[in-house]
């Protein structure tokens, strides 16, 4: 599509077409109680890009949705909302509870986990406000998370994953965790992970089996929650499409800007 002449009406009404390219992008995000810090992870090692103080002095919950991020404290019993590109907190909503423990979303939905309460609860994402909750399947409930229309919670009594029905809440699988005091569970773009405050890790897992396929030691020793924030689509335009045939669109620019310049 050599450009000789500038585009005309009759050339838009001829077929122009903008082709977009829509690329997903993802972030992970972990927090310790032991070092009070908010991390944000490279989902591809595990290990973290920045670190910011957490609002109180027992992270234990973090995770997002739909673009957005939480977070949770068992000693301000607070669930935040925090500012994804700062990790500070914008809101904050007292817990149903006095012991949250576990905060993550299924896009659009948003769920927390509280030990002292044994309850698992839906939010409304509006408000933070308890929705609905359900006894957890054992009595240490330390994380809540989703990921791609699929829930998961873990235990550090039973020391189990699970798979939630997120219509109900109630168990649909169970599997031992890699150790012994699993804290954290939570999911980014088709991808699962877990921490444990034992051998104070990191986990990938397989979201078909809920077992590990990657393990990397924490940034500190008490690593208290781990959950992404959903993928949000990013949409370039980066062909156009003219009477059925594909062209680069910076090509096509920069030779409309050569012609203009002539």
């Amino acid at each position: 599509m050599s450009i000789k002449t500038p585009y005309t009406s009759s050339d838009y009404g001829g077929g122009l077409e903008l082709v977009p390219t829509v690329t997903m992008t993802g972030r992970l995000f972990h927090c310790d109680s032991t070092s009070d810090q908010l991390y944000e992870l490279d989902p591809a090692t595990l290990l973290p890009t920045n670190s910011v103080a957490s609002p109180s002095t027992n992270p234990f919950g973090i995770g997002g949705m739909s673009g957005r991020l939480f977070h949770c404290d068992s000693t301000s019993d607070q669930l935040y909302e925090l500012d994804p590109a700062t990790l500070l907190p914008t809101n904050s909503v007292a817990s149903p509870s006095t012991s949250p423990f576990g905060i993550g979303g299924m896009s659009p939905r948003l769920f927390h986990c509280d030990r002292d309460a044994d309850q698992l609860y839906e939010l409304d994402t509006a408000t933070l406000l308890s929705t609905n909750s359900v006894a957890s399947p054992s009595t240490n409930p330390t994380g809540i998370g989703g990921m791609t229309g699929r829930l998961f919670h873990c235990d550090s009594i039973s020391d189990q994953l699970y798979e939630l029905d997120p219509a109900t809440l109630l168990p649909t699988n169970s599997v031992a965790s890699p150790s012994t005091s699993p804290t954290g569970i939570g999911g980014m773009t088709g991808r699962l992970f877990h921490c444990n405050i034992t051998p104070d890790q990191l986990y990938e897992l397989d979201p078909a089996t809920l077992l590990s396929t990657k393990t990397v030691a924490s940034p500190s020793t008490s690593p208290g929650g781990i959950g992404g924030m959903s993928a949000v689509p990013t949409i370039f335009v980066r062909k156009i499409k003219y009477k059925n045939e594909l062209y680069d669109l910076a090509t096509e620019l920069s030779a409309l800007k050569a012609y203009k310049q002539s």
